[in-house]
């Protein structure tokens, strides 16, 4: 009966061991020095988001065969339209091929600015997508945030123009 006990207290240990080893893993965005990402625009060109200083960004790691993903996008394009886009930036990189991202872009046309990872997610410390980050104007993450979400709701715009402003 005490071995029992045993068994049990250990499997219940390793479980916990492991569902936080995959929470911390899979749903806790990594923490990103977003000035040594090397990236590209759909040209091949290698692009910054340092070109953004100044500007809230808003920072969108994606796929296209990744259903969350997918099913955010038109919210990312709304809220888009709500903001002054002159003061915020939305940004979706991919580490898929030019190819398949620009086959995706074409198809959709939702109006955002479409780079590529030259390192994989795994490489960054992202293993799961869809992951977005709001960056300030100097480039410090004031939002992060991994899986789908509706990015149109009233506390995200406002969250933006908060951040866009300085407050």
């Amino acid at each position: 009966m005490i071995k029992n006990k045993w068994i049990t207290l250990t499997f219940l240990i390793a479980g916990l061991g492991i569902a936080f080893f995959l929470v911390t893993r899979y749903r806790v965005p990594p923490t990103i020095d977003f000035s040594t990402i090397t990236l590209t625009d759909l040209q091949r060109q290698q692009v910054s988001l340092q070109q953004f200083k100044g500007k809230t960004v808003f920072v969108n790691f994606w796929a296209t065969w990744c259903p969350d993903c997918l099913r955010e996008l038109p919210s990312i394009a709304g809220a888009r339209t709500k903001l002054d886009t002159s003061k915020v930036v939305f940004v979706l990189v991919s580490d898929e091929p030019v190819e398949k991202i620009q086959r995706y872009v074409d198809s959709k046309g939702i109006d955002v600015v479409y780079w590529k990872s030259v390192r994989s997610f795994g490489e960054l410390g992202i293993h799961a997508i869809p992951t977005s980050y709001l960056l300030d104007s100097q480039g410090r993450i004031s939002m992060e945030k991994v899986g789908g979400f509706n990015w149109e709701t009233p506390e995200f715009i406002q969250l933006v123009e908060e951040v866009s402003t300085g407050q």
